[in-house]
């Protein structure tokens, strides 16, 4: 530290930060080897302070290997055999939560202001199916796959990552005959946004980071767009996410009545999530067939799928806005239902399309009778 801090020649600054980065290398490669979790913890936390605040160390903490290639980094491999030994059973207890929580925090800070030529030293880490099915378990806390989602969604704009996130092989570099390993990153992602277990309002923040990412990676590469524009399962969990947010709505849920802030905070989640869809659809090269995408879908979760559909965009395009919503929540619902009819129209067509409307036009009429006979009642009672 003192070599960092007190170079005795300003020339020899940068190779004193990399000997002090090749040495930290070094100690957490020890300590991993001897699963000495609760000093790895401490020493991350001290490297994401360096990385943050010295920005040449961000480029030198990677390592360098004796023969070294633009994807290679002895810290990634480490990193990647780190986290499939400790972070893999949570059940372990508070010392390992520490280093899962130091760990991203690292990782995170490593994600700020990143190099392009090291950008696609992260390779090894993202395409590797055991550390990100580790990293993405359903056994993690909520918060620590939040900042996982977080991570992935700033290294997701990389088109030097890209295809590695994708499980693709770089146009640009393409090898006839060589097959990429699947790191399973997409699907596990879109099996979050239709976890029961994060359906409640605390992981609303959560789910919102995966779509974050997903619309991150679409602008990486128009190649990358088309790619998940046409992905089932992807548009099929969209679909669940938007459904998950919208249905309290239209159910009176207590806990919205009487919170006009979080009826308005759920609002603005569905009003995002409805813009990614409608992005997916309408920023495509060529049309998409919504309907037979969503049918492609794998059956579980999504055996129905179409219903699903039919009943949130339905709601979103065709019905009023509850009634006991306060006036900037319903104006924000009004606002979404040109861009929800736009999505809703890729499946429902001519007549189906107008008997869904007339449906729910005919519930209105039936509400306001029903309303109407109610105040004839009262005022008979009041006479």
């Amino acid at each position: 530290m003192d070599a960092i801090s007190q170079p005795n020649k300003a020339s020899s600054y940068e190779q004193c930060v990399f000997v002090v980065a090749n040495s930290f290398v070094s100690i957490i490669e020890v300590l991993t080897r001897n699963q000495l979790v609760p000093q790895l913890a401490i020493l991350f936390n001290l490297l994401a302070t360096l990385t943050f605040f010295l920005p040449k160390f961000r480029g030198l903490i990677f390592g360098q290997d004796d023969s070294p290639a633009p994807d290679s980094s002895p810290l990634i491999r480490i990193i990647c055999k780190l986290v499939t030994t400790e972070l893999g059973e949570p059940s372990k207890g508070a010392p390992q939560e520490d280093l899962g929580r130091e760990l991203l925090g690292f990782l995170e800070a490593m994600c700020f202001e990143l190099a392009d030529e090291d950008a696609l030293k992260f390779s090894e880490l993202v395409r590797t199916k055991d550390v990100m099915m580790t990293l993405l378990s359903t056994n993690q806390p909520a918060s620590f796959l939040e900042q996982v989602v977080r991570i992935l969604a700033k290294l997701s704009i990389r088109k030097q990552l890209c295809w590695a996130l994708l499980s693709i092989q770089d146009p640009d570099q393409e090898v006839a005959g060589k097959k990429t390993p699947k790191n399973n990153v997409t699907e596990r992602l879109c099996s979050h946004l239709v976890e029961f277990k994060y359906d409640g309002p605390e992981f609303y923040k959560f789910r919102e980071h995966i779509l974050v990412y997903f619309t991150q990676l679409s602008l990486s590469h128009p190649d990358v767009f088309s790619n998940l524009s046409g992905t089932p399962v992807l548009l099929a969990s969209v679909l669940w996410h938007i459904a998950t947010l919208a249905t309290p709505l239209w159910e009176e849920d207590e806990r919205l009545i009487e919170s006009p802030a979080n009826a308005l905070e759920l609002v603005q989640y569905i009003e995002r999530a409805v813009y990614f869809m409608h992005y997916l659809m309408f920023s495509a090269e060529h049309e998409i067939n919504l309907g037979h995408k969503l049918q492609q879908a794998p059956p579980r979760p999504f055996n129905s799928v179409l219903q699903l559909f039919i009943v949130t965009f339905g709601r979103l395009t065709c019905a009023e806005p509850p009634d006991w919503l306060e006036d900037d929540a319903r104006i924000k619902l009004e606002q979404l239902t040109d861009m929800a009819r736009d999505i809703f129209e890729l499946v429902a067509e001519g007549p189906d399309a107008d008997d869904i409307w007339q449906a729910y036009q005919d519930d209105l009429e039936d509400e306001k009778l029903l309303d109407e006979e109610e105040m004839e009642a009262q005022m008979v009672d009041a006479d």
